[in-house]
């Protein structure tokens, strides 16, 4: 298939109430099925919200777990790709729990993908309380191919080229990121977009959570850099819009960037830090 439609579904979390988040996520897969749509994304850590701090070892679950089985079942009924972000315990009884990404297909299928940069500074304090991912998760499904990373993930150039690398046409990044941050993930997507001849979709949290207002503005850029949808700013909102896969061929003939790649250099910087 060459085309695909995606919802990005951008809510407002309400602070540690799973129970109306699930709500809120049930009734967004229902509309973007309304809405001939085959995926459907929402923000990171979008069942519990933000700033749950220490409620995080109440509120997380496991995967397979009760929230995630309600939406499993929606995703099947709907016949929907589902993208959503949880605190995921990593075992019933575990006090290890993970910043995680979760992929549900319209089989019932999923991924997980654990945030592997967790910030930890200024105003965030996600290594308080999470345990850092090791590993790159992407997914394939009827339509290619796709990455997998969470809100900071996008600082890191080389996670999302090794996404790229291994055959991803487009890598997808939930995010609750607050409102200083809104001009570097503008930018620093659109370069990743641009560096890597990929597809980036960013869907973002909206909403004031402990003082701290999420910016939303979910966006979709091309491998061109041209933005393709773009919800509002500071409330919550819904679109919808397509992507041609066809497309990236011709953004990779007239800017074949990863033909050129050097393995030494990657090894050089693998080799500085090794060495630090």
């Amino acid at each position: 298939m060459n085309s695909m439609k995606i919802a990005l579904a951008q809510i407002s979390p309400v602070l540690g109430n799973v129970e109306l988040n699930l709500d809120k996520i049930l009734k967004g897969i229902k509309r973007a099925k309304d809405e001939g749509c085959n995926m459907v994304i929402f923000p990171e850590l979008s069942l519990t919200g933000y700033y749950i701090r220490d409620l995080v070892y109440e509120l997380a679950e496991t995967v397979p777990g009760k929230s995630f089985n309600i939406i499993k079942e929606s995703a099947i009924q709907n016949s929907l790709h589902v993208i959503f972000g949880m605190p995921e315990r990593a075992s019933p009884y575990s006090e290890i729990i993970y910043n995680s990404a979760v992929w549900i297909k319209p089989n019932g299928d999923h991924e997980v993908y654990r945030k592997i940069y967790l910030p930890t500074y200024r105003m965030f304090e996600e290594q308080k309380y999470f345990r850092n991912g090791s590993k790159p998760v992407f997914v394939d499904t009827e339509f290619g191919r796709f990455g997998l990373t969470i809100c900071f993930d996008a600082f890191f150039p080389e996670l999302n080229r090794y996404l790229a690398i291994k055959g991803c046409h487009t890598i997808i990044n939930i995010s609750a990121s607050p409102n200083p941050s809104r001009p570097y993930f503008e930018t620093i997507l659109k370069a990743r977009a641009l560096e890597n001849t990929i597809n980036v979709i960013y869907v973002n949290m909206t909403g004031v959570q402990e003082g701290v207002n999420f910016w939303g503005g979910s966006f979709a850029y091309t491998s061109r850099g041209e933005v393709i949808a773009n919800c509002k700013y500071y409330e919550e909102d819904f679109i919808t819009f397509k992507i041609y896969l066809d497309e990236l061929i011709g953004s990779k003939k007239n800017r074949p960037v990863l033909k050129h790649l050097n393995k030494e250099i990657f090894k050089l910087c693998y080799d500085a830090l090794a060495n630090e």
